[in-house]
């Protein structure tokens, strides 16, 4: 009889778990919910924009084998009203690492695999304290409002089960659950997916590193507002040389190298529309290919002068590298050195300037695409074109 209850029980707590699940929210993962089935959409996170990405303490990425090596300082951190004080380190991947008002349009999901050493230095092994995981919308879109997030997607199942050391894997469905009471959408637009680590108190000043292995967000398209209210502006025809000989045509730019003032090696062009101006941004976009000569710097400016006149900068976006080659782009969003919109200077150009390795000789043939050259705020002075 005893041994008759004793499987009687057995049977009946099995069926319990068959209904209730094991710490999983009712998913069956055991380790936190599963997705929903197969998504709309697709991966939107760039590697441009994990290596971009930042945040409280001074927090970079680099990329390694097996996946990208996050380094940052345990930081003390307060929110606006210190209602939140905490010790952190933050990491920020951003929709798109030029625009900040760029969003993941109709976000569904996000991926999040990363390794945590058994460091001396380690986060607080309990969800929420020790680490938090969210997609939020800083600036109101079409369809999600201002300061949303994905805050109803966070559980605790994961980062528990690791306690802050070894592996740990999230994929979390922002769809709406139907076999789960209360379950709400949490489907929207978002320009950042946040990563929150928390640490002791002692802890603070020292650095501690860790590895993500995969990391995606799901949805319709990076959707770039910034972008999408700028214009087409120069023609081949607005095509100047300040060092070198240039030519354009079809969206090709041929040059040769020639010496600047500074001994560097470069191409430089310049794009001047005297009968147009405008007050806004700009937003070039160019194509090197991998037979051209190694650049080390690419560099645009935008000004409100003629061609002899060497002031009236009111831009200067600088990217530095080695042996650079594919799509490089820049963006001015239309400030001034002050932070303030620039309504005064009337723009009429754009200078690009390729800087070559040292010792590459003078008068030798350069090729590159310009993909897109666009600005914002522009207007007629001399009736159009």
């Amino acid at each position: 009889m005893k041994k008759t209850l004793i499987i009687a029980l057995a049977v009946i707590f099995a069926v319990g778990l068959l209904f209730t699940g094991c710490d999983d929210d009712g998913n069956g993962t055991g380790n936190g919910p599963k997705p929903l089935g197969p998504h709309p959409g697709s991966n939107l996170v760039t590697e441009a924009a994990i290596l971009a990405a930042t945040g409280v303490g001074g927090t970079t990425v680099a990329k390694v084998s097996g996946g990208y090596e996050v380094t940052g300082t345990v930081t003390e951190w307060s929110n606006w009203d210190n209602s939140i004080e905490d010790n952190r380190i933050t990491l920020n991947i951003p929709a798109n690492i030029l625009f900040n008002d760029a969003y993941y349009k109709s976000a569904t999901r996000y991926i999040f695999e990363v390794n945590f050493p058994n460091s001396a230095v380690k986060p607080i092994p309990e969800y929420t304290e020790g680490f938090r995981i969210y997609l939020e919308n800083t600036v109101a879109t079409p369809n999600t409002a201002q300061w949303a997030g994905t805050w109803a997607r966070e559980w605790p199942d994961e980062f528990n089960a690791c306690g802050g050391v070894g592996a740990m894997a999230i994929d979390r469905d922002l769809r709406l659950d139907p076999m789960t009471a209360g379950s709400v959408s949490n489907v929207g637009d978002y320009q950042h997916l946040v990563i929150v680590l928390g640490f002791e108190d002692e802890d603070v000043g020292k650095e501690y590193k860790f590895t993500i292995t995969k990391v995606e967000v799901w949805g319709d398209e990076v959707v770039m507002p910034g972008l999408a209210s700028m214009t087409s502006f120069f023609s081949a025809e607005d095509l100047q040389s300040l060092c070198g000989t240039v030519t354009f045509t079809d969206g090709k730019v041929k040059a040769k190298t020639a010496k600047s003032w500074d001994d560097s090696i470069r191409v430089q062009v310049h794009f001047f529309n005297t009968g147009n101006i405008f007050k806004g941004g700009y937003y070039v976009s160019i194509n090197v290919p991998d037979t051209a000569l190694n650049i080390t710097q690419f560099r645009a400016y935008a000004g409100d002068f003629a061609l002899d006149d060497p002031n009236g900068w009111v831009s200067d976006k600088i990217l530095n590298g080695a042996n650079m080659k594919g799509d490089l782009t820049h963006y001015w969003d239309g400030k001034l050195w002050s932070g303030d919109p620039n309504k005064e200077n009337d723009l009429h150009a754009i200078v690009l300037i390729l800087v070559f390795d040292p010792g590459t000789a003078e008068g030798l043939d350069f090729e590159f695409t310009i993909n897109q050259l666009l600005v914002g705020g522009s207007e007629s002075v001399l009736g159009g074109w």
